[in-house]
């Protein structure tokens, strides 16, 4: 009996003295900044005036160099706004930061050349629509374009919504995101146990160290993965099924807001809705239509092309390589000049002003 009781002190003095340490540790922790607990106005952005060096494997067995740059704001392009040249303002997620290639080797590096434009690029990896509006309300009256290409990713329903996108862990931002909630932006992060995260440094730090293990089993192969989400969905119970249908309504009813946020803020200036669609792109052309921007079917090229078995996309990435830059620029650069963009500095036929 007299063990027993000292055996009791002994665990009890172990569990006073661990909790005495984590709140010691809990304390320093709380003294030392964490970026990643600072929320920023977009969550996060790209950084302006810098310039580096990656390897990407462009395609399979062919691994390259690539040199990215950015400039002012963290463009990567940065015009002259006073050019008498047509001013494009370009925004989007990964796909139009397009750091998978070179500069001057990007989609929009084609209409560049070809069409002599003026180009703004702005774009930020995960970003969802609402980050996009926020970096247009920012630079629109700076830059004063003649013409907008928005593109679009059929994961930015996901990232728009906060349940979905909290359903894509760990494949998500993991960051702290804006989102549009009853009118509000509100910023959250897409991550299990957000609250315990925020009260705890300790916690925090343990968490964010599981999220880039979580993060980095996914991204090695990320093929078998989204194989696997598509066979978890496809056998889940229909009760499931019709909560994630729910979802995915709500979601295409924020968006809409949000691209009707744009619409506004954009007044008479043309809005292009350039798509990027891994499956049915029908809610993407509807909200083109809902908010009178005028659609881009130039994924039809991509769709073609992959069917001539030439490779499209970095090797484990799903974001465009060299070739699929390429295909999407030149489809581009035929599409507006059928719209009524040339080398000349206005736009003529083909813009709606509405």
């Amino acid at each position: 009996m007299q063990r027993n009781r000292f055996e009791r002190k002994e665990i009890l003095l172990v569990l006073v003295l661990s909790l005495l340490v984590l709140f010691a540790v809990e304390l320093i922790l709380r003294t030392i900044p964490n970026a990643s607990r600072k929320i920023k106005q977009y969550g996060w952005a790209t950084q302006g005036n810098i310039k580096y060096r990656k390897m990407v494997k462009d395609s399979p067995g062919n691994t390259v160099e690539v040199i990215v740059e950015y400039f002012d704001y963290g463009f990567k392009r940065w015009g002259d706004p006073n050019t008498q040249k047509v001013k494009m303002f370009i925004i989007g997620d990964s796909y139009t930061q397009m750091d998978r290639v070179s500069n001057g080797e990007e989609w929009y590096s084609f209409l560049e050349k070809e069409l002599n434009l003026e180009l703004f690029v702005y774009g930020a990896g995960g970003y969802g629509s609402l980050q996009e509006y926020m970096v247009l309300n920012d630079f629109i009256d700076k830059i004063k374009p003649d013409l907008i290409i928005l593109q679009f990713c059929d994961n930015d329903f996901e990232n728009n919504l906060y349940e979905l996108d909290l359903s894509k862990y760990p494949y998500n931002s993991n960051g702290y995101r804006p989102y549009l909630e009853k009118g509000k932006i509100v910023y959250r992060k897409p991550v299990p146990l957000c609250g315990l995260r925020k009260y705890s440094f300790v916690a925090d730090r343990i968490l964010q160290a599981y999220d880039k293990i979580a993060k980095g089993r996914v991204t090695r192969n990320l093929l078998a993965y989204n194989k696997q989400m598509a066979k978890k969905l496809e056998s889940a119970p229909e009760k499931e099924k019709e909560r994630i249908r729910l979802l995915n309504d709500r979601a295409f009813g924020v968006t809409n807001k949000i691209m009707a946020m744009i619409r506004k803020r954009t007044k008479g200036i043309p809005v292009y809705f350039y798509g990027v669609y891994f499956s049915n792109n029908s809610r993407a052309e509807k909200l083109s239509e809902l908010n009178n921007f005028i659609y881009i079917p130039v994924v039809a090229e991509l769709v073609n092309a992959n069917k001539e078995g030439i490779c499209l996309r970095v090797v484990n990435d799903g974001h465009w390589n060299k070739m699929g830059n390429r295909l999407v620029g030149e489809g581009l650069v035929a599409y507006f000049k059928k719209a009524g963009i040339s080398k000349i500095s206005v736009p003529v036929s083909g813009m709606s002003t509405n």
